[in-house]
């Protein structure tokens, strides 16, 4: 089972590597793929878990893209304001920072819940393999995007 999962995850990672550049709509399912498969392993989750598990982390998922859309559109808010300048008063910036840091603190907890609720699901080792692999993975990702950015912008 092992050596399966980690020759679909060899492959995946190889196709990632190759299409990366050509990644703009396609490339978040290939990337959520890879994460899920890096999971099982990592966690060690057999059939029945990994279902009940990733039913909660795609809703957890659905709820924090609507907290980034909110924050999304409160730096627009925030960014039209700074453009105004002078026009913009002191109240109005302290009302708007103080929604973003309303949002960002509700986002927080949505996280520790959703952690909270694994509990039943998960052991406590697991679900500090998940926060470290989740930072780790997210980083990885960064990296490799702004490589091949980089690597875009030389040609």
């Amino acid at each position: 089972m092992k050596q399966i999962l980690l020759l679909l995850m060899l492959s995946l990672a190889v196709n990632f590597a190759a299409d990366a550049q050509n990644r703009k709509m396609g490339g978040n399912d290939k990337i959520e793929q890879l994460e899920k498969l890096r999971l099982i392993e990592i966690l060690n989750l057999d059939e029945e878990t990994s279902i009940r598990f990733f039913t909660r982390h795609s809703e957890f998922k659905k709820v924090t893209e609507d907290y980034h859309t909110r924050l999304d559109n409160q730096i627009k808010v925030l960014d039209e304001l700074i453009k105004n300048g002078n026009q913009s008063s002191s109240a109005e910036y302290k009302k708007q920072i103080n929604e973003y840091w309303k949002t960002e603190s509700e986002l927080v907890n949505e996280r520790k819940k959703f952690y909270d609720s694994l509990s039943n699901l998960l052991t406590d080792e697991q679900i500090a393999k998940l926060i470290v692999f989740e930072r780790h993975f997210r980083d990885e990702i960064r990296h490799i995007l702004m490589k091949n950015r980089l690597n875009g912008k030389k040609h």
